[in-house]
């Protein structure tokens, strides 16, 4: 699952900011800060017409479906968004083409506004969906199941990519435990899947992968994934 980086590998160069600041990449993150400073200098419109309102969704307000992301509870969801766009959104966006990365992170946080309002509506809840979670684990379900044949270096060590998203998401369901309605956002990571898995069906085959003993660089120090 894990091994020793040897010396040559450490030497492998960091990606430039090209590889990792790609297209769909700052779009969202410029959404985010833009989410980021109506929560907090127009709180009262961001709390009223962008969150997730079950009840003014099945009254017409259904942009809140699409705009809930943008409203962050607090600096660390917002952080740990902007750390996956920036470290796996990248290089799913760049693996896929711009299109295709935007309409995984779209699917995910529809896919879960939904469920959220159903959820909501049935349980006779009042509960208001903000934060932009069902996207960043939609992203790393479809990391891991893109290079789930690379390794990636961190810190000392490679690990193979599906391992890193299956401990995030398995972090994910452990911080849902005090509120399990919060297993809704995890649920991306369950629609990130099936978007993977569908585009990939549309293409009548898997996608590219590298050659098993090249290195190339991305925002993660890429290693080869074969034993010696």
């Amino acid at each position: 699952m894990s091994k020793p980086v040897t010396e040559e590998q450490i030497r492998l160069a960091l990606p430039t900011p090209a590889k990792i600041f790609t297209r769909g990449v700052i779009g969202l993150l410029a959404l985010l800060i833009v989410g980021f400073i109506l929560t907090n200098y127009a709180s009262d419109f961001s709390a009223k017409h962008l969150a997730l309102h079950p009840r003014d969704v099945v009254h017409g307000r259904v942009w809140q479906l699409v705009t809930y992301w943008l409203i962050n509870p607090n600096s660390w969801i917002l952080l740990f968004a902007m750390t996956v766009l920036l470290f796996m959104a990248s290089a799913v966006e760049r693996e896929w083409g711009t299109r295709s990365f935007l309409g995984l992170w779209l699917t995910a946080v529809v896919g879960c506004g939904v469920i959220w309002t159903v959820v909501m509506l049935v349980l006779g809840k009042e509960y208001v969906g903000a934060q932009s979670d069902a996207g960043s684990y939609a992203v790393i379900a479809a990391f891991g199941l893109l290079f789930r044949r690379k390794r990636f270096f961190y810190i000392l060590w490679t690990i193979e990519a599906q391992v890193i998203a299956l401990l995030l998401i398995g972090v994910g369901v452990i911080l849902s435990i005090p509120n399990p309605l919060f297993l809704i956002w995890v649920l991306g990571a369950g629609l990130g899947w099936l978007y993977v898995k569908v585009l990939w069906r549309q293409r009548r085959g898997r996608p590219h992968w590298p050659a098993p003993r090249k290195v190339v660089q991305g925002p993660f120090i890429e290693i080869d994934d074969t034993d010696e």
